[in-house]
């Protein structure tokens, strides 16, 4: 069910403004918080906090669900389970924990992203908010997949 969640698109041109190295390597550094929302209307209900956590993808190419079809640096295709069963996370990310809040602060390659927020039981749903703080600009974009297989997108810019 790990296809299913929401996923957050990020792209990264600029590299940090202390990088000397290589445009090719790491060199955009992002702050990734993911939040558990209603911790307290859970605690007085006698339910724990979810375990929660996030994976971020580099995205070269989207597969759409069901066809194979590769679509290069697409913004509306929610990738589906055949792209999460090919690729591996772009950075390592603590497992998931049962806490009200999870981050990392990684250092990636220029390029686009996806972050894909989960609990870690299958089918457990959570209200969550993502937060992500980048160095210099960064362009974001939303999208989620629909009960009846249509999707929905926005567009996020950032602000350095």
């Amino acid at each position: 069910t790990y296809w299913t969640n929401p996923q957050f698109k990020i792209q990264l041109d600029e590299p940090d403004d202390d990088h000397e190295g290589s445009l090719n390597e790491p060199c955009c550094t992002i702050l990734v918080g993911l939040m558990q929302k209603n911790c307290r209307r859970q605690k007085r209900m006698e339910e724990g906090l979810l375990s929660i956590g996030y994976s971020p993808y580099q995205v070269k190419f989207f597969i759409i669900l069901k066809t194979e079809l590769l679509l290069e640096s697409s913004t509306d295709v929610h990738a589906g389970h055949a792209f999460f069963a090919r690729h591996q996370p772009a950075a390592p990310t603590d497992p998931c924990v049962n806490l009200h809040e999870v981050s990392s602060r990684m250092t990636l390659p220029r390029g686009q992203y996806c972050i894909t927020p989960s609990t870690f039981e299958p089918y457990k749903n959570g209200e969550f908010c993502l937060r992500v703080f980048a160095d210099n600009q960064a362009k974001s974009h939303y999208h989620t997949a629909t009960a009846d297989g249509s999707s929905e997108t926005w567009l996020f810019r950032g602000v350095p």
